[in-house]
């Protein structure tokens, strides 16, 4: 069976719902059922491009008729809707606080190993003796094969 878009109710409609008054309920159901009448009709007239033309001249009509009469709804802005449901008014006196630049996971890394301090890294670097470089003539942690002056490829 083909996929229906029978009773679909549009995202407009649905962000009305947060409203408590019950006049709003009953409107939203009148709007629903508005949809769902317009999408069997729709779905009846589709075979027929003239009747369905005719159909779309008539709610062009219809539209005209009552949207021009009623005033724009203007729509709570965010903050406003927020500060209505809490019931206090929310200020922007809050300092911006930045993330951390240098953050690292407690206990260990992803490869399981514990993450060291830079203490202990250079204790460990600092027992190990000094070897003589081959291509610099210095002693030093490095050999020639990863001796800082030799030329990268």
């Amino acid at each position: 069976m083909k996929w229906s878009r029978r009773d679909v109710v549009p995202t407009e409609l649905l962000k009305r719902r947060f409203s408590n008054s019950s006049l709003d309920s009953n409107s939203d159901m009148t709007a629903i059922e508005i949809f769902s009448n317009i999408d069997r009709s729709v779905s009846f007239l589709s075979h027929d491009a003239s009747k369905l033309k005719s159909y779309l001249e008539e709610l062009n009509k219809l539209k005209k008729k009552f949207v021009d009469d009623c005033p724009a709804s203007e729509m709570p802005s965010r903050e406003a809707f927020y500060n209505q449901i809490i019931g206090v008014e929310l200020t922007n006196d809050a300092p911006d606080i930045d993330n951390p630049l240098d953050i690292r996971n407690k206990g260990t890394d992803s490869r399981g190993k514990r993450l060291k301090s830079k203490k202990e890294m250079l204790q460990k670097v600092g027992s190990k003796p000094k070897r003589k470089c081959a291509l610099c003539q210095q002693m030093a942690n490095h050999d020639k094969r990863n001796c800082p002056l030799k030329k990268r490829v």
